[in-house]
């Protein structure tokens, strides 16, 4: 789930080499990181004299020692369709040494961290009454964020909004990033946009869409007594949340 930053192991803010056989490590080294694989992840086994404690007569307490290090996360938990907050959880225990064997002292412990999934898609409109009584106008924008990920062409990253019943797109009207873009019209008053490649930056596409006053009740967040949604769904084809459809295309997102 999560994996160990090479070189990233701090003790009191001194650099500690890591090594990948302990046949390699110094006898005398003042520092140490064994990495070792396991079927469970990766595990740490940090030693050396720093990290000898000495005595602690009474009233004088050990001094603490601090150890920091960095771990990353795997795509997997950041991409759309994957469920809601993920956990990642940290453990470790202190061990004694004494001629090349490790005693377990019982003492340990774990940390565990919550990984909310980023925002992926945003929604907004807003909708202006026509002074004559005729009906209203909503303004639409949908931002999609590529959250460090970079979508290509082939990816077919694709904008689908099914309009409520009585809402009409205004022809023209659709833009992304600012620029016209062709659309196709689906069943049901539905349409579809390609949304093109997304890399660092986010991709906006706004439209407007017309509501006759015949079919405009109190309380309607667009003029239609039903909210304007699209859906996103991921290369699997699972619901996700509003406004924007994803489909794989032949291969998952590389890293931007």
């Amino acid at each position: 789930m999560h994996g160990y930053v090479a070189g990233s192991i701090r003790i009191d803010g001194v650099p500690v080499a890591d090594y990948v056989s302990r046949d390699d490590i110094p006898e005398d080294a003042d520092a140490y990181a064994l990495i070792e694989a396991s079927d469970s992840g990766t595990v740490l086994h940090i030693g050396g004299k720093m990290l000898c404690a000495g005595e602690a007569p009474a009233g004088k307490p050990a001094k603490p020692i601090r150890i920091m290090y960095e771990t990353t996360l795997r795509d997997e938990l950041l991409l759309p369709g994957t469920g809601g907050d993920k956990k990642v959880i940290n453990s470790a225990e202190l061990l004694a040494e004494k001629g090349d064997i490790f005693h377990n002292l019982g003492i340990s412990g774990k940390y565990e961290v919550a990984v909310k999934p980023p925002k992926w898609i945003e929604k907004t409109g807003k909708t202006t009454r026509y002074p004559d009584g005729t009906g209203s106008a909503t303004d639409w924008t949908v931002t999609f964020h590529p959250n460090g990920f970079t979508v290509t062409d082939d990816n077919e990253l694709t904008l689908h909004d099914q309009l409520p019943a009585g809402s009409t797109l205004v022809p023209g009207t659709v833009r992304k990033n600012g620029v016209s873009v062709p659309v196709k019209e689906t069943e049901n008053n539905g349409f579809t946009v390609l949304a093109g490649e997304a890399k660092e930056q986010p991709v906006v596409i706004t439209y407007q869409t017309t509501v006759p006053e015949a079919v405009t009740p109190v309380g309607s967040g667009d003029g239609s007594g039903t909210s304007g949604t699209a859906t996103l769904v991921n290369w699997y084809r699972q619901a996700l949340s509003p406004a924007m459809m994803m489909r794989r295309g032949g291969r998952s997102f590389p890293r931007a």
